[in-house]
């Protein structure tokens, strides 16, 4: 290792070490929401101002980008000039004019029956396909080549609902994406946090990438309830 690449193994060290996360309050809702970075995560703004700012101008959509988060190991690549590394990451959405709104359980149920309407043409994995990990692999990758989108799974949790889905479109005419997703609203304190973990499947098992999405969306939310907690 030469001494320059020791310099930037090091500072990409300071840069990803945990010991160094320190809590951050977004102007959102009534009061200002905390955010940390989970344990293997970086929030993208750390490295690259731009990536933000490309997210949320081809975003699309009518809520608010508030964070995007990288896993480490995607971090590092990106930093050492490897934009097609960004193949796994978080963004946090909320609202507009959240603060002349106030959500509770109730509101939480409502925009989480608003949001199925989303995946009503999306194929609903049955119970038992779900459970047998070679079936559930087999019917995503079958899926996947159909660009058939599926609804894996809907977790209700005690401030959380996530919806845990695979989707799969032509890029070229004989390419296709896919992506493994979890699409979480969470309640935090009297606001909505909208938390999106994707995967591009390049490799390895779908059921992987959806396992992925999965943890990491619950990251997030552990994490906004320890860092709002009133």
């Amino acid at each position: 290792m030469t001494p320059r690449q020791l310099v930037h193994s090091i500072c990409l060290l300071v840069l990803f070490s945990p010991a160094l996360l320190r809590a951050e309050a977004l102007e959102y809702g009534k009061t200002p929401l905390q955010v940390l970075n989970p344990v293997g995560f970086v929030d993208s703004a750390s490295i690259s101002p731009i990536l933000f700012e490309r997210t949320r101008d081809n975003a699309g959509l009518d809520g608010v980008l508030l964070k995007v988060y990288l896993p480490d190991t995607v971090a590092q690549l990106y930093s050492d000039g490897r934009p097609d590394a960004l193949a796994r990451q978080v963004h946090l959405y909320g609202i507009h004019n959240a603060q002349d709104w106030t959500f509770d359980r109730k509101a939480l149920d409502l925009m989480g029956k608003s949001l199925e309407s989303a995946f009503s043409s999306y194929e609903v994995i049955p119970d038992d396909v779900r459970r047998n990990r070679p079936l559930l692999e087999q019917t995503l990758r079958e899926a996947a080549q159909k660009d058939d989108p599926l609804l894996v799974q809907t977790i209700y949790g005690d401030s959380h609902i996530s919806y845990l889905t695979l989707i799969s479109y032509p890029l070229t005419s004989d390419f296709n994406l896919t992506q493994a997703m979890s699409t979480t609203l969470v309640l935090v304190g009297e606001r909505i946090v909208f938390v999106n973990a994707s995967s591009i499947i390049q490799s390895g098992a779908f059921t992987e990438h959806l396992a992925w999405a999965r943890s990491a969306a619950e990251s997030f939310v552990d994490m906004l309830a320890s860092a709002n907690k009133s």
